[in-house]
């Protein structure tokens, strides 16, 4: 009995006159007794809230995090991997849509929904560089618009010109060290300090 989303019965008689084995479940998991009883409850639902973090930072913190097991965060539905995506709080340096899922011993999630989630839209976070390997750098673009830039060493030698696409760019960059990148076009105009 039930649908195919919510909780289900299965009821079977067994051998004995008068006698009900019934096999409860739901999302979290499914136990057989002759009691009617659900398995696992759904964890609670992340609050959370914005607050301002380290070095002013954006920092979205877990309101209800003591009633919560485990913890997964999201930016623009994709986990974060790794400590910070296990924390009760996390410390923002990217644009994009967080919202975090409880997760119980068991196994159950409670997702909070992306309308309810926090988004961050800071002019300071648009790009993101860093070294993805000897040869390659990445610019994060989380605009949604194609810009030039020019990558500069310290000494103001302009090192390299080319276009980001909003998303990741990979670039062939093999030179080492503390550059300037300028961005510009599109009615964008903002320079970013990147140590490769």
């Amino acid at each position: 009995m039930g649908d195919s989303v919510g909780d289900t019965l299965l009821v079977m008689v067994g051998e004995s006159p008068g006698f009900l084995i019934v096999t409860s479940s739901n999302k979290c998991g499914a136990a057989e007794s002759n009691r009617l009883f659900l398995p696992a409850p759904v964890p609670p639902l992340p609050k959370l809230v914005e607050t301002v973090g380290p070095y002013s930072y954006p920092e979205i913190l877990v309101t209800n995090i003591a009633e919560i097991d485990d913890i997964q965060w999201y930016r623009n539905s994709q986990p974060i991997p790794g400590d910070p995506g296990k924390s009760g709080s996390i410390t923002v340096n990217r644009n994009g849509l967080y919202t975090a899922e409880s997760i119980s011993r068991e196994g159950c999630t409670n997702r909070v929904p992306e309308e309810d989630g926090i988004t961050i839209d800071e002019a300071q976070y648009i790009f993101q560089a860093f070294r993805l390997n000897e040869k390659t750098i990445v610019i994060e673009n989380t605009s949604t618009k194609k810009v030039d830039f020019n990558l500069i060493s310290v000494g103001g030698v302009v090192q390299k010109m080319g276009t980001v696409n909003p998303g990741t760019n990979e670039i062939r960059f093999d030179t080492r060290g503390i550059f300037l990148i300028h961005f510009f076009g599109n009615g964008i105009d903002q320079v970013l300090k990147a140590y490769f």
